[in-house]
This record gives C-alpha cells, structure tokens and sequence, in this order.
C-alpha cells in the first residue's frame, strides 16, 4: 500500500476529442458525436481509448440497442485504436447477439475513406456507413422494428 499522495484525474485530458451524447426512441437509440482531430497513428491512442469509453459507460448506463456514431466533424487519418468504437458492439459484447448489434456510422471526405478502410483492414461486428445522419436514423429505426417483431 502507498502511502504517496492522490491526484484528481479526468479522462478528458488525454485527448483533444469533444464528445456529445443524446439518447433517442425511448431508450433504444444512442447518439455519440466526437468532434476534433484524431491523433495519427500511436499519437492517436488516448483519443481512440477515450472515445471507446465514453461510448461505453453511455452503453452501460443506458443499454441502448443500436448507437449511432456521428464523425461527421472528427479529422482522422489513421490510427488501430478507433477501430474499438467503430466495433464497439463487438468488443465489448457479453453474447453472440449483443456482439452483433448495429453500430451507424456517419462521417465525411477523407475521415470517411480512412475509417472504411480501417475497418477493412481490422474487421469486426456489423459497421455500417451512412451517407447522411438521416440515413442514420432510417436504418436505426428499421433496425429497432426487425428487432421487436
């Protein structure tokens, strides 16, 4: 046991990245929006690991069925660590149907064309890219209804 001295500590320091959330459709639809630029490559590590938890305890507190990421205004290049919250079902899942839960993504120009091909690169759970955040919402919506029936 160490008897050295504590220091407060927030997880938002080690990543320029902003983060929004909004819960939507009575608790079945999470919105998490990032916002910032994406560290390249291992300098990008502390915003993927900060991202991945922010979209896990909004998860486990709220335990929606489908998330949408919208990254319309996040600048990334590249860097393996984002790949937990563009799979984040899959990481995080606890069975074979939690880990295959919709994950929406939205993005734009060269974030967009980096992130498809990361996912290309590190496969994993059911990613799908929208072309707006209104297609976003359709899928969701669709996704939630095929899941009731």
């Amino acid at each position: 046991m160490s008897d050295g001295v504590f220091q407060s500590m927030d997880i938002r320091r080690y990543s320029e990245i902003s983060s929004h959330f909004a819960i939507g459709d009575e608790g079945a639809m999470l919105i998490a929006t990032f916002v910032g630029k994406y560290g390249k490559g291992s300098a990008g590590n502390g915003d993927g690991i900060f991202m991945f938890a922010q979209l896990a305890a909004h998860y486990f507190v709220f335990e929606p069925f489908v998330i949408i990421l919208d990254l319309r205004k996040l600048e990334y290049l590249w860097g393996n660590t984002l790949s937990k919250s563009l799979h984040f079902y899959h990481e995080i899942g606890r069975d074979n149907c939690e880990r295959g839960r919709l994950m929406l993504v939205v993005a734009e120009g060269d974030s967009l064309k980096a992130m498809k091909g990361l996912c290309e690169v590190i496969p994993g759970g059911k990613t799908v890219f929208c072309n707006t955040i209104e297609d976003c919402f359709r899928e969701a919506r669709s996704e939630i209804v095929r899941f009731l029936e």
